[in-house]
């Protein structure tokens, strides 16, 4: 694209025979002085972020002109000559409509030290996701991200999924393996601070989020019982005292 190739000849041209100075193609004088700086370096040097000094805002109104510019039978071309006054409108045009669509460009100053301690706390999963480390759960941290009272926190799964699944959800105990592995893992910790633990469980019940059930109904399996896990991952939200709001 920045070097101009070969250019397309099975398009019409479209310009008027009867006009001084057609409307296409569009001239792109950036691309044009773009195009000569690329040929006087090595490509590792002209893929370093600061060389060619564009914007996005840059890039996306180059793209738009070269889009325009080989529908209409001109190829990939960049004309480095002043545009026309109708020329000079359709340019600031396609500019206004990039400025909508586009985000403004961010920029997060920050030390070394800053930066240490931010990748400390997250890392990636096998899928190259990023996620936040887990956290021990606190009372006056989970509280703040906990829906209202007078909302739910759960809804019934087994209006929004198909008959086949809600029969399996259902029935539970028809998704059991007949063998269970000999090493299979069968309860997850609460990582909850100690003295807060029955506040924090009876805070859950109370906004609808989690129930109480009697310890005999825990499913057990070779003489275990199955439980969940409970956990803490920062929402990037402070409060007061400089501690995370908390996601459970």
């Amino acid at each position: 694209m920045v070097l101009g190739k070969a250019t397309q000849n099975t398009a019409m041209r479209r310009g008027l025979a009867q006009r001084s100075r057609a409307l296409l193609p569009l001239p792109l004088p950036k691309i044009a002085t773009l195009a000569g700086w690329a040929r006087a370096v090595g490509i590792e040097e002209f893929c370093l972020p600061h060389f060619a000094g564009f914007t996005m805002e840059d890039i996306w109104v180059a793209l738009s002109v070269l889009a325009i510019n080989a529908t209409a039978g001109y190829g990939r071309v960049g004309h480095d000559e002043r545009p026309s006054t109708a020329q000079a409108s359709a340019l600031r045009a396609i500019r206004e409509g990039v400025k909508r669509v586009l985000p403004e460009d961010l920029d997060l100053p920050r030390s070394s030290a800053d930066a240490e301690k931010e990748l400390a706390s997250r890392y990636l999963t096998y899928t190259g996701e990023e996620v936040p480390k887990m956290q021990v759960l606190r009372l006056s941290q989970a509280q703040p991200a906990l829906p209202p009272e007078s909302h739910g926190g759960s809804i019934d799964a087994t209006s929004l999924v198909s008959a086949d699944t809600k029969w399996f959800l259902e029935h539970p105990e028809e998704s059991l393996l007949s063998e269970i592995p000999q090493k299979a893992k069968l309860q997850a910790k609460v990582h909850v601070k100690d003295d807060e633990a029955l506040e924090l469980f009876s805070l859950l019940v109370k906004r609808k989020i989690c129930d109480w059930i009697p310890d005999s109904e825990v499913l057990q399996v070779n003489g275990q019982q199955v439980l969940s896990g409970m956990f803490a991952v920062g929402k990037g939200t402070l409060l007061e005292d400089g501690s995370e709001v908390q996601l459970s």
